[in-house]
């Protein structure tokens, strides 16, 4: 009997034509529009939202730069 950490995985199926430069082009537009949101919120130091809110893009920026390093 196999054990259970050596489960039976199926193959996984390629993607479909032009998906892998779909995410691609996805994830660039969504990183010009959180610059456009960090460029607008600059100004705002003061104000805790806005410091959340820069510090969220911030963190979306570097998890699209990893994800487009990955692509």
């Amino acid at each position: 009997m196999p054990s259970p950490t050596h489960a039976d995985h199926t193959a996984a199926q390629p993607p479909e034509p032009g998906a892998v430069d779909a995410l691609i082009t996805q994830a660039r537009q969504l990183r010009t529009r959180v610059d456009s949101m960090l460029v607008d919120s600059a100004s705002a130091a003061e104000d805790p939202q806005l410091r959340w809110q820069r510090a969220l893009c911030d963190l979306a920026v570097h998890q699209l730069d990893d994800l487009g390093a990955h692509l």
